[in-house]
């Protein structure tokens, strides 16, 4: 295909190694990086698998890991039997959104165990527990103002259009 754009292997290396900092395995980091540049935004299980040169019970597994995350997806074109793999956009993003305001839930339960261990506990010895609520009530405050924030400036963009 004329058009079709795929990264160099070393830019899809150095870009996977960056996530590889944050805890994601190498293969899927690779994979991640591949279909988020690969122009048109899919690729079949095999050229995946050609490119990063990888097995295919690897390629195989994270792409099973990232489907049941619902940050993958794949379609299928007529009279063409293999699935064509791409990033899901619109669920990635309701998965950030998602992850977001999980700090205000883990801070509700922090500040139900405090009120659990009142009068229970010595008064001193919630200490580092309140700074954990504290912190997560100031993460969940911050993330839903920048999600908010986020939302109002794209409905903005769009309406300038």
């Amino acid at each position: 295909m004329k058009d079709r754009y795929i990264p160099e292997k070393q830019v899809i290396e150095n870009l996977g190694v960056e996530m590889e900092k944050m805890d994601v395995p190498p293969v899927h980091a690779r994979i991640f990086i591949l279909l988020l540049m690969v122009n048109p935004p899919y690729m079949s299980f095999e050229e995946i698998q050609e490119h990063l040169q990888v097995s295919k019970s690897s390629v195989s597994k994270y792409l099973n890991i990232m489907l049941e995350q619902g940050t993958l997806d794949y379609r299928t074109f007529s009279g063409d039997r293999r699935r064509y793999f791409y990033l899901n956009h619109e669920k990635l993003l309701n998965k950030i959104y998602t992850g977001a305001s999980k700090f205000s839930t883990i801070s509700g339960l922090m500040e139900n165990c405090l009120r659990e261990r009142e009068g229970a506990v010595p008064e001193g010895k919630n200490e580092h527990l309140k700074e954990i609520s504290d912190f997560f009530s100031f993460l969940g405050d911050g993330m839903t103002k920048l999600v908010n924030e986020y939302h109002a400036r794209k409905l903005s963009d769009h309406d300038s259009q």
